[in-house]
């Protein structure tokens, strides 16, 4: 028999290996046979696996990138999956200087790792939805199509993407290159900020330490689509191996919608908790009162966790510092060709981009002091001064006008409350807390829209000659009469009759058919069909059942799970 050839060998580079994606495409690459995996950025992640090699690479340092990719010469594929983002976040999505940070990062690293990676036969390079304009206008196709035009707009996708299609067609077409465009992403990542789930596990550790259900915060209510971290490095091997994927670009999604609000119970019941009463508040606010709980689980179970929960609540500007309790560094196996050091110390050994903190950069404080400098905050005064006097003159100019105008101004204000209360009454009850103010006479629509009546029709009496006091009367009449109508109103929309929500033991007895292989033993993926409506859903039966077999739904395990048996089984007469 002739000798089989060997399989060829692959190597990997993930650039952004601390971040949620990149974090579990190291995973799943170390995992894989025949493939060897090094995984780079600025802070060196914990807990990743020892077949991986890890190294500490500032993608914003060229010289750093040249030398770190001459050691690199036998990569053959290349996910980057780095990125920087601004303080704030979504502000820097619309500035330059971000996009710039961007291509510079990626192409520091592509230039050197394409002149001495001979092999390299594959880029896969991650995108996301603001490729169809989402974080620019509301006016988005759904669903958004891969093969649609470029949305009109500035972003480091694109200068990134033309980057690479610019150095692939330099050199001559030896390696392709696939795009992804995940939705919101959940996975692990230790000591990442785009990531919801680590405070979802922080709000629930700290609410059953203290014996309280986990209540939903709350929110404006958003259908989403999101990506597991892990089915999305799955998502890259098949894109980097398959020669069908090359110059694609392909969205990324579990395949299913959702909203936060229905989802919640299962969230609960993962934690092994129950709901309660909704509790309106915003996370970002209250989390750090939640510090005193928090450090407990920390110590109680030795996590490798940031040293107080404050920090998740501090400026996005600000660093975190990251430390272990006692016995949690034992967690945090790796192999890193940089010098091994406590997990307390690696970002702050880490290189960080010099604009990433201008404020503490020695060039700032140099500049601060300037000639220049001083200059600039002088005329800064002096605007202020000019500002805070016409501002002064306003407020003259304004205690000069009539009654008309002051009533006018009530007016206004009560409009605007209504709006505000009719447009955004989530945001506005959230702000209120726990102040319930019903959905009658006192109502905030009601009171808003009785204030707006009385400002505009005592204006108007008042206009027409109606002396201070039957102005002031006019304008109760009409605020009583506007607040009762709203409150009729408000209270016939809270009332209004809606149908009930959809429940997973609702799926005993439907039909569907098989998408993914059911196994014995496994779990494998049904397509359910209930109220005009298909539903996949994980699945299990008591035989194997190949795709596009038909089944029934005998039991609903849980609100994603359910029991199957095939149709004809299911149909068959009992002799």
């Amino acid at each position: 028999m002739a000798e089989q050839s060997a399989a060829p060998k692959r190597k990997v580079l993930v650039a952004g290996a601390s971040g949620v994606v990149g974090f579990a495409a190291v995973k799943h690459f170390a995992a894989q046979p025949g493939w060897e995996v090094v995984g780079v950025s600025r802070r060196v992640p914990a807990r990743l696996a020892d077949r991986a090699e890890l190294v500490s690479l500032d993608l914003a340092d060229a010289d750093a990138c040249e030398a770190a990719c001459v050691r690199l010469g036998d990569v053959t594929h290349l996910v980057y999956a780095a990125l920087y983002e601004k303080p704030g976040i979504f502000a820097g999505w619309r500035e330059r200087d971000q996009m710039e940070r961007n291509l510079l990062m990626f192409a520091n690293l592509l230039g050197p790792l394409a002149r001495h990676a001979s092999g390299l036969e594959h880029v896969t390079l991650l995108q996301g939805t603001k490729a169809y304009g989402a974080h620019v206008t509301g006016d988005v196709a759904l669903p958004a199509r891969e093969r649609a035009p470029r949305h009109q707009h500035e972003n480091f996708y694109w200068l990134q993407e033309d980057h690479l299609r610019a150095a692939t067609a330099e050199a001559g077409d030896r390696w392709t290159w696939t795009i992804l465009r995940p939705q919101v992403i959940f996975g692990e990542a230790f000591g990442s900020n785009l990531n919801a789930l680590p405070a979802l596990g922080v709000y629930a550790a700290a609410r059953r330490l203290a014996g309280l259900p986990l209540a939903y915060p709350g929110g404006v209510p958003t259908v989403s689509e999101a990506v597991d971290a892990d089915l999305l490095a799955r998502a890259i091997e098949w894109a980097a191996t398959s020669p069908q994927c090359a110059g694609e670009a392909f969205n990324i999604t579990n395949g299913d919608v959702f909203e936060m609000r229905e989802l919640w119970p299962a969230i609960a019941d993962a934690f092994g908790m129950e709901t309660g009463e909704p509790e309106p508040l915003r996370l970002a606010d209250n989390i750090g009162a939640l510090q005193p709980a928090w450090d407990q689980v920390v110590a109680r179970f030795e996590l490798l966790a940031p040293a107080t929960s404050a920090r998740l609540s501090a400026s996005p500007s600000s660093t975190p510092t990251w430390s272990s309790a006692p016995g949690g560094a034992r967690h945090a196996g790796r192999r890193s060709s940089a010098p091994s050091r406590p997990a307390s110390t690696a970002s702050a050994t880490a290189r960080t981009p010099r604009t990433c903190s201008a404020a503490t950069s020695p060039a700032f404080r140099t500049s601060a002091s300037s000639p220049r400098e001083r200059g600039r905050r002088a005329r800064g005064r002096a605007s202020a001064r000019s500002w805070t006097t016409k501002r002064a003159s306003a407020t003259a100019s304004a205690a000069r006008l009539g009654p008309v105008a002051v009533f006018l101004v009530i007016g206004f204000v009560g409009l605007a409350l209504l709006a505000a209360a009719l447009l955004f009454g989530d945001i506005v009850d959230g702000l209120l807390g726990d102040i319930d103010l019903g959905d009658g006479l006192f109502s905030l629509p009601a009171l808003a829209g009785a204030v707006a009546a009385l400002g505009f029709g005592a204006a108007i009496a008042s206009g027409v000659g109606a002396p201070s006091g039957a102005a002031w009367a006019v304008g109760v009449a009409s605020g009583g009469a506007m607040g009762w109508l709203v409150a009729r109103l408000t209270r016939s929309s809270v009332r209004m009759r809606t149908d009930e929500p959809l429940r997973h033991t609702d799926m005993v007895g439907k039909p569907g058919r098989v998408v993914n292989d059911i196994r014995a033993g496994q779990l494998g993926e049904v397509l359910v069909s209930h109220a005009g409506q298909s539903l996949k859903m994980s699945a299990r039966s008591a035989r194997e059942l190949p795709v596009g077999a038909q089944v029934v739904v005998i039991e609903a395990e849980s609100p994603t799970t359910v029991v199957v048996e095939a149709a004809e089984d299911f149909w068959r007469e009992t002799p």
